[in-house]
């Protein structure tokens, strides 16, 4: 579970109030910063550029299981930066590390309190998205993220599941509703020899 500070929870009861993400991108070419809020802000001691050339970030959840992580970032195709470094050669984005922050703003557009690390991994792959319509068209470059850890792993699908995790993947399924009582208490059994005294 994540945890604000002071600042950030009194942020979130205010009446005006915004959460942001905050983007670290490590590409070959140099650190790119980036924030989904509408204004450049200052948090961790660097300036996050402003929302337009990140457009959105689509996937980032949180689960015990060991489900693909994979989150994907869409990027305005107007940014020469972007385009420069995420078109360029995979060598200068595929396998470097990516972070997602979460950061509480307040009434006046400024960080309020600490960002809270949402997400890490690494960028796999770039894709360009495009849409067209009746006299306009446009597009986003989305950047392919995946986790870094124990997902990647293809033993992934081995891991114990508990009961909470089976009735969300399979509603009305109760196979695993003992099975944390059975480890907890474990049933002793007589060797043959104990049961012959």
């Amino acid at each position: 579970m994540r945890t604000l500070d002071s600042t950030a929870l009194a942020a979130a009861a205010a009446t005006v109030a915004g959460a942001h993400y905050l983007v670290e991108l490590d590409f070959a070419s140099g650190m790119l910063r980036y924030t989904t809020n509408a204004v450049p802000i200052t948090a961790l001691g660097y300036t996050w550029l402003a929302y337009g050339d990140l457009v959105g970030v689509e996937g980032l959840r949180e689960a015990e299981d060991g489900a693909n992580g994979d989150v994907v970032l869409s990027l305005s195709v107007v940014s020469q930066a972007l385009l420069a470094a995420s078109i360029a050669s995979a060598e200068g984005y595929r396998g470097r590390r990516a972070r997602i922050y979460l950061q509480m703003v307040g009434d006046t557009y400024q960080p309020a309190g600490a960002p809270v690390a949402l997400w890490a991994g690494y960028m796999d792959r770039v894709r360009v998205r495009r849409t067209a319509g009746e006299g306009a068209s446009g597009g986003a470059i989305e950047l392919v993220c995946a986790r870094s850890g124990a997902n990647r792993a293809r033993a992934g699908t081995g891991l114990r599941h508990t009961h909470q995790q089976q009735v969300l993947r399979f509603a009305g399924d109760n196979g695993l509703q003992y099975v944390q009582a059975l480890i907890d208490t474990p049933a002793v059994w007589l060797s043959k020899a104990f049961q012959q005294r």
